[in-house]
């Protein structure tokens, strides 16, 4: 419920326009200019500020091909102060994914690790490939991502009616692919965090400049897999930490308090005794 609290909070910190949901407008004020360490769509009605990936392929695209070092820089500084908190705790999309996950729908299906490399190629194909060398470089991954349609596209077209004149074909693969994915999160947990986020990628490539992360005390741990059964993101925490976003579910569930999350702390050495991100 903790969690829960805080990824409320977090969704209306980060789109205070409320209103514009209603009357379909989208917030274009300064704040724009920066993004926020999640997946939220520029064009969501309530959003104070910008998308990372969208900043990521703006500049590869329409600015002489730059790299984004500014977007990069807050990226890095973000994960490594606080590992993948902000997945856990902030993205609105995760968040979404999470409440999808808790309607009864059947037995859950857990995602077999080869699909986690998929993520490494939405990042280069559709986020850097793509606007890079198409001749009107387009923001590839938004025109096909799944948090843009539930967060910007659907809203503003229920909000403005007159906005399905302007929209192209390419409103209905992410339609398409949107409905795919929360099918998917009733039965899989996460399953585009897991498998197909460029933003997980690029978190997941700073993952050796972590500062905070999940340790386990080997000593204490007993392999007895609970730890497993409650990971949103299909991870055994005591076997590997790839893709731990830190919600902190292992750490409530385990019988003999071997799991911690230390935040914004210098990670010492890897010990005998405990392993370390």
């Amino acid at each position: 419920m903790k969690r829960i609290i805080i990824q409320i909070l977090s969704f209306f910190g980060i789109n205070p326009h409320v209103v514009n949901f209603i009357n379909g407008t989208i917030y274009q004020g300064k704040t724009k200019n920066f993004c926020v360490p999640v997946l939220n769509c520029w064009s969501c009605p309530g959003a104070s500020h910008s998308c990372p990936i969208g900043a990521i392929q703006f500049y590869i695209g329409h600015t002489a091909r730059y790299i984004a070092f500014y977007t990069l820089g807050i990226l890095f500084l973000t994960v490594s102060l606080t590992g993948r908190f902000v997945c856990g705790y902030v993205c609105p999309f995760g968040f979404f994914q999470d409440l999808l996950h808790k309607i009864p729908t059947g037995k859950r299906i857990r995602v077999k690790p080869g699909f986690r490399y998929l993520k490494y190629a939405v990042l280069v194909i559709f986020v850097i490939l793509l606007p890079l060398l198409t001749a009107n470089n387009d923001p590839w991954f938004s025109k096909v991502c799944p948090a843009g349609f539930f967060f910007a596209a659907f809203p503003l077209l229920l909000a403005d009616k007159t906005f399905i004149q302007g929209i192209s074909y390419f409103f209905y693969i992410k339609a398409g692919i949107a409905i795919i994915i929360a099918g998917m999160a009733t039965r899989i947990s996460r399953p585009f965090c897991q498998t197909m986020c460029p933003l997980g990628a690029i978190f997941e490539l700073c993952r050796p400049f972590y500062f905070s992360g999940i340790d386990v005390d080997m000593n204490k741990c007993i392999s007895c897999n609970k730890c497993y059964s409650a990971c949103p993101m299909d991870i055994k925490v005591y076997q590997k930490k790839n893709d731990c976003i830190q919600c902190g579910e292992c750490v409530k569930i385990c019988p003999v308090n071997a799991i911690s999350i230390n935040y914004c702390k210098f990670r010492t050495p890897q010990l005998k005794t405990t392993e370390r991100t």
